[in-house]
């Protein structure tokens, strides 16, 4: 029953990505010509888990700076086509290419007996591969791989800032830091996991995506992180709201990006809801947000 409750809950908090995938995959080839979708990494789960969907600018002879979108869904839902309707041309209209992606998920039906079952680290080690192939080859579809940004929201914006901060993951990979011109997180918590999970609702869903292992919530905390290397990516974008921990878990978390040269931004958005964050992204008549990701982006790009 608890899972049931649990499962509900995810639904209504994330219902800006609610909207029917078949629906919008049966229309996406009329809306998006340019959309091509590409499994970044062969594992033995549904292969659409590991697979990334871009959407190209115009022929230009000039390559375009890459926007890479993460979805949320506390880390157990969601797709990347979700909301595709409305931050696409959004993203493509300010001469960019968008590329979003998927990556494996924890199931809600915790089995504590599966060893194997996902957890921390799969989902930011899947974000990881699907940046080193968009690295490697989104020069082919008119990318500029010098000028990239990550942008999530919810448990996506967990994700783009432990991408961030956690040096090692893109070592491992041979991705250059200074490749990444910006990270723009969008209203999470997850900044601090161990300090989310003693002091903030939905503790069961931080438990399902990062054990109760003390270790691996650190490790899985972008403001941990910090603390090994001297300096950071340096240009982030942040979404305030909520309660007063909330508001301190990401206050501690840009003040901590500040002491290793940063430069952070915060958009306050009090007035609005977790749904509302995601929905504001593309949303030209109401520009609190996307003005802000607007100038964002134009500031970082080709610095």
């Amino acid at each position: 029953m608890k899972t049931i409750i649990q499962f509900t809950f995810l639904l209504l908090l994330f219902s800006c990505s609610s909207t029917n995938t078949s629906k919008i995959e049966e229309t996406s080839k009329k809306a998006f010509l340019s959309n091509e979708t590409i499994v970044y990494k062969e594992t033995t789960s549904n292969h659409k888990l590991t697979s990334l969907d871009i959407y190209t600018v115009k022929e230009s002879k000039a390559l375009k700076p890459v926007v890479i979108w993460v979805h949320g869904g506390g880390w157990a839902i969601g797709d990347k086509f979700n909301g595709m309707q409305q931050k696409v041309p959004f993203f493509n209209n300010l001469g960019y290419v968008f590329v979003s992606i998927n990556y494996r998920l924890s199931s809600l039906q915790r089995n504590k007996t599966n060893e194997t079952r996902i957890q921390h680290p799969i989902h930011v080690n899947d974000a990881t591969d699907a940046l080193y192939w968009i690295y490697k080859n989104i020069h082919k579809y008119g990318g500029d791989t010098s000028n990239i940004v990550l942008i999530g929201h919810s448990a996506g914006a967990h994700l783009v800032a432990l991408l961030g901060t956690n040096q090692k993951l893109l070592k491992e990979r041979n991705i250059p830091i200074k490749k990444l011109k910006g990270i723009i997180s969008l209203d999470t918590q997850a900044y601090n996991v161990p300090k989310a999970i003693q002091n903030l609702k939905g503790k069961r869903l931080y438990v399902n995506a990062f054990s109760n292992n003390v270790d691996s919530q650190i490790d899985a905390s972008p403001y941990f992180q910090l603390d090994n290397y001297k300096n950071t990516v340096s240009n982030w974008l942040f979404a305030s709201r909520g309660n007063s921990i909330r508001k301190e878990i990401l206050n501690d978390f840009v003040n901590k990006i500040n002491t290793k040269n940063g430069k952070t931004e915060v958009v306050t958005m009090n007035s609005y809801s977790h749904r509302d964050v995601n929905l504001l992204i593309s949303d030209t008549s109401n520009t609190i947000l996307s003005d802000k990701i607007t100038q964002f982006l134009k500031s970082v790009f080709y610095k």
